[in-house]
């Protein structure tokens, strides 16, 4: 009886074993993809400052230029 318990035993350990090694891998891909999220998160907003600058900037040039020229701005083509 007790080699029975032994080996059931072991058999346990060995599945919670594998169970704390998947566990880790999981937390190892989650952590992986919210590394990336937020790097995405971070690229976009960079982007997206970059993009509302240069646009503020086209906006100012016009007002200051005048609208009253006749010629198309390079965005309504």
């Amino acid at each position: 009886m007790n080699e029975k318990h032994s080996k059931a035993r072991q058999t346990a350990e060995k599945a919670f074993s594998k169970t704390r090694v998947e566990t880790a891998s999981r937390e190892r891909a989650f952590q992986e993809v919210d590394t990336i999220d937020r790097a995405r998160q971070m690229k976009t907003s960079r982007l997206r400052a970059a993009r509302l600058a240069r646009e503020a900037v086209e906006t100012a040039r016009v007002e200051r230029e005048g609208s009253g020229t006749g010629a198309p701005s390079p965005k309504t083509l």
